[in-house]
């Protein structure tokens, strides 16, 4: 085993899962609240001075009582202290306020055991009594600690000596809003004991009816509901367009009937939480129910900092790739690591819903599995375990979901060998692609419709040695990328070249039949560029060009900094008579849709995160992408018409000098990141085990074992080589990141 260092990492999480909170649950059947709960601990550190400076006689403290009656809430608390030490942790609910008073001194780095726990609610503040739970509390409250004891006539305390209270006047000035809590907790708990069926709107649903039925994943609907009741996994391979990230879980839930009461969650991954959002929306539109979130909708989604889902009617929920990780690292799953299972609560006459859990889950959809990032190869690995140890005769029986994994991209081939377990294959499925025919135009032709040549060009290229140089030239430079990344892409994008294609793009359309399709509002124009900063450049060189077609223009930015308001109008149509232009990184070119896309201006780069090995620094840079997300792009623009992809490279360095897929996030990493976050991600359970069995760290009471990450990673998809872990392992002790490895 191996474990961080004590004034190291705490149990707030792992990086890769992502920051999101582990869901909420209620009380079990015995009444002990179950599952986890995400907190921020600050130290409140109280201004001494200042309380003795306002502090009011006793006559005067009973004037101001009568006259605040009405509003019976004190001076706002952010005033009377500061925030020192802040700390985000995970717990579980039945933790006492006592003992997180105690892990907080750890956790501040504190020099003695808080005296008091609060919670401030506005203008007001609420004591946290030693003996309570933490049920009560939401997924990312604020928690302050401090060593300092409420004063006579503060929220819970008592009048000093020489102070006298009118009668009448002994009143908690919190009393309303501890009143307030309570009713809550009683409604919430009410709320949960019930379950209600999903309500929706029969005219709605079989408007969408018809669109559904025209999708080409709806022709392979039986085979698909027929491959999941069969195998423990299926993967569905099909280019963009085909419906399969909307359609699947529609599909179980339809076939499913009367869901297991026990397990009755339809869990959707996704990459990027904008992702998520859209097609739960999508749909909740699509079967006529409310919006997610909202009561009687069977649709909800779960992201980092925002929970909408009801689980008294909530069928299908859509989460990111790093809520399911914390899922499957809370819940024991083996992966190298140990760990215990839960039980289910409740039973199948219990009207109660359960918690959002990993043994509550009946079918798990992975989709984007071809991005490959570390969060999904995690949890891959986690999947592998579970599968194994359910497969194994003498292993422990154990609930694992029916498994879905889904790609635009990549082929099957890779994840049917990779969770072959037993030798039990997965089933495998090809989906039709786009529904309309996409024109491709290299970079020629994108000159003579633009009537200008691009700058920036490729200069010379030789095949599979990327821009100008060999890949052994790069390497032994230091400046260039081991064998199997995308080549770098060193010359800057042309925003004037952009400008006037897109104007050339909106003439020609508007002058076609009498106006055409943009002069009404249609023919949106997608153009793929690889960071935020490039889509305010081109943002600011079409500002500066209000004439021609560019005139007409209403520009919308679509990347992972926006506000998620601000990101709906990409889905938005444009006014009359105006044409909608879309600069979107990557973020585009997954699940997200935008149906009115007719033409796709691609610069063939994206951005990367890489590790140079000579300077042992991580950077983000521009490289070229790969030829399947080049594919995956062109599609965005075949799906309500026939459309257009413009592509800025020349075929022949497209076809010879950029990777068939882009390589796994995992070998772009540094191996000693990966290793801390491997520790991260289990750090949580070993606090839970151990204030389970009381363990104090001595001979007698040793700490449970920790993370195993040489195991862990020789498991995952891509392993790295075992030279580079024994390597990364030793800069780690030497730094004493971590004791023993």
């Amino acid at each position: 085993g191996s474990g961080t260092r004590g004034d190291g990492a705490g149990g707030g999480g792992g990086t890769a899962a992502n920051g999101a909170p582990p869901p909420s649950s209620g009380p079990s059947a015995e009444g002990r609240p179950t599952g986890n709960v995400r907190l921020e601990l600050a130290e409140a550190i109280f201004d001494e001075k200042k309380k003795k400076k306002d502090k009011k006689s006793s006559k005067d403290k009973s004037k101001d009582k009568k006259r605040s009656k009405k509003s019976s809430s004190k001076e706002d608390s952010e005033s009377q202290f500061r925030i020192g030490a802040k700390r985000v942790v995970v717990v579980s609910r039945s933790t006492t306020v006592k003992d997180l008073l105690r892990q907080s001194k750890s956790k501040l780095k504190l020099k003695k055991v808080p005296a008091r726990a609060f919670v401030a609610r506005g203008r007001a503040v609420l004591d946290l009594e030693e003996g309570d739970d933490l049920s009560g509390l939401d997924d990312g409250s604020v928690v302050h600690v401090t060593f300092s004891v409420p004063d006579a006539g503060d929220a819970g305390g008592e009048p000093s000596d020489g102070e006298e209270e009118e009668e009448g006047d002994d009143v908690d000035p919190l009393d309303a809003v501890k009143a307030a809590y309570r009713n809550r907790q009683r409604r919430d708990a009410g709320a949960r004991g019930r379950r209600t069926p999903e309500t929706f709107d029969a005219g709605r649903r079989e408007a969408f009816a018809a669109t559904r039925r025209r999708l080409p994943v709806h022709a392979l609907r039986e085979d698909i509901l027929r491959s999941v009741a069969e195998n423990a996994v299926t993967v569905l391979s099909g280019t963009t367009g085909s419906g399969k990230s909307t359609q699947t879980p529609q599909f179980i839930l339809e076939a499913d009937g009367e869901a297991d009461r026990r397990r009755p969650y339809i869990v959707v991954t996704q990459p990027r939480r904008v992702a998520a959002v859209s097609l739960a929306r999508r749909v909740a539109e699509e079967r006529g129910c409310p919006a997610p979130g909202k009561s009687g909708s069977g649709v909800g989604y779960i992201v980092r900092g925002d929970r909408r889902a009801d689980l008294r009617s909530c069928r299908i929920i859509f989460v990111t790739i790093g809520v399911l990780l914390r899922m499957l690292v809370n819940d024991g799953g083996d992966g190298g690591a140990g760990g215990q299972t839960q039980d289910i609560d409740g039973s199948e006459e219990d009207d109660t819903p359960p918690p959002l859990t990993i043994h509550t889950i009946s079918h798990l959809i992975l989709d984007e599995t071809h991005e490959r990032d570390v969060s999904t190869d995690f949890a891959l690995t986690l999947l592998r375990s579970m599968l194994a140890s359910s497969s194994s005769p003498s292993g422990r029986k154990r609930h694992v979901p029916r498994l879905v994994l889904m790609s635009a991209t990549a082929s099957s081939e890779m994840f049917v060998d990779y969770l072959t377990v037993a030798g039990r294959a997965p089933s495998a499925i090809d989906v039709p692609g786009r529904i309309f025919p996409v024109a491709t135009n290299w970079l020629r032709d994108c000159e003579g419709k633009a009537r200008r040549a691009m700058d920036g060009k490729l200069s010379s290229f030789s095949p599979g040695g990327g821009e100008g140089r060999s890949r052994s030239d790069e390497t032994a430079t230091g400046d260039g990328d081991a064998a199997g990344l995308s080549p770098r892409a060193r010359e800057r994008i042309d925003d004037g070249f952009v400008v006037a294609l897109i104007d050339r793009i909106v003439r020609d359309d508007r002058s076609k039949d009498g106006g055409g399709a943009a002069a009404t509002g249609s023919g949106a124009i997608l153009v793929f560029l690889p960071g935020a900063g490039e889509i305010e450049s081109l943002a600011g060189a079409m500002k500066k060009s209000p004439g021609g077609g560019v005139g007409v223009c209403d520009v919308v930015k679509l990347h992972s900094g926006v506000p998620s308001r601000d990101q709906e109008r990409a889905f938005r149509p444009p006014r009359e008579g105006r044409v909608k232009v879309v600069l979107s990184t990557n973020i585009a070119e997954t699940s997200v849709t935008i149906p009115d896309i007719t033409h796709v201006i691609d610069t063939c780069r994206v951005k990367e995160s890489r590790y140079n090995p000579s300077t042992r620094i991580r950077e983000l840079t521009t490289v070229w992408t790969s030829r399947a997300s080049m594919t995956q792009r062109a599609g965005r623009a075949g799906r309500t018409s026939g459309g257009t992809c413009w592509r800025l490279c020349p075929e022949d360095f497209a076809m010879e000098g950029m990777l068939d897929q882009t390589a796994p996030e995992m070998v772009r990493t540094p191996l000693d990141e990966l290793i801390l976050q491997i520790l991260l991600l289990f750090e949580q359970r070993r606090d839970e085990q151990r204030m389970a069995v009381g363990c104090d760290g001595t001979k007698n009471h040793p700490p449970p074992p920790g993370a195993r990450p040489l195991k862990f990673l020789s498991m995952t998809p891509t392993p790295p080589p075992e030279r580079s872990l024994a390597q990364a392992c030793r800069h780690l002790l030497d730094v004493e990141a971590v004791r023993t490895v």
